[in-house]
């Protein structure tokens, strides 16, 4: 078990293991390529016992503080959506079209949907009509709703929740604010 001790998020918000905790990782036998390791002992100790062993493992390489600015590394890494296809290419606005109904419905989506893209959001839009998916298809139960989101009558649509905004009355702008 890795002691709390032996790791540390940083200022980018990754988590960076000391020599110690990056070793319990090693025993364990989990993959640490991605690991993020201050010390070079434990890397160097690594290094050294593939090599001998020949085992066919990428070298590691001690933990680096990104170049960017805190600010910009966060934003670089918002825009990377690990999405498989078909739901990295989705046109949101044909699926969120076949499920608004009535004309009502369609000015909701049609709103959500300028906002969703005035702020970036469409992939996360496409991640959570994938995550939907699979859940449903593992049998994986989740909430009801709770929060802001019911005000959303997309994430209504998509399943996120079971509250209908439209029904309800519930303004978007409680939710993207």
């Amino acid at each position: 078990m890795i002691n709390l001790i032996d790791r540390f998020i940083d200022e980018y918000g990754n988590v960076v293991f000391k020599d110690a905790g990056i070793m319990e990782l090693f025993y364990s036998e989990k993959d640490i390529r991605q690991a993020n390791i201050i010390g070079s002992t434990s890397v160097d100790s690594y290094n050294k016992y593939i090599h001998k062993f020949g085992l066919n493992k990428t070298p590691l390489q001690p933990y680096a503080t990104p170049k960017e600015t805190v600010q910009e590394y966060h934003r670089q890494r918002q825009q990377v959506w690990n999405i498989p296809e078909p739901y990295k290419s989705l046109d949101l606005v044909e699926w969120f079209a076949e499920r608004a109904i009535t004309q009502e419905q369609q000015e909701r989506v049609a709103l959500e949907l300028e906002m969703f893209f005035e702020r970036k959001l469409e992939d996360l839009l496409r991640l959570l009509i994938y995550l939907v998916e699979k859940m449903r298809e593992k049998n994986i139960v989740w909430g009801v709703g709770r929060g802001s989101s019911i005000a959303s009558y997309c994430l209504y649509l998509v399943g996120v929740h079971r509250i209908d905004s439209i029904k309800y009355e519930l303004d978007i702008k409680e939710f993207l604010k």
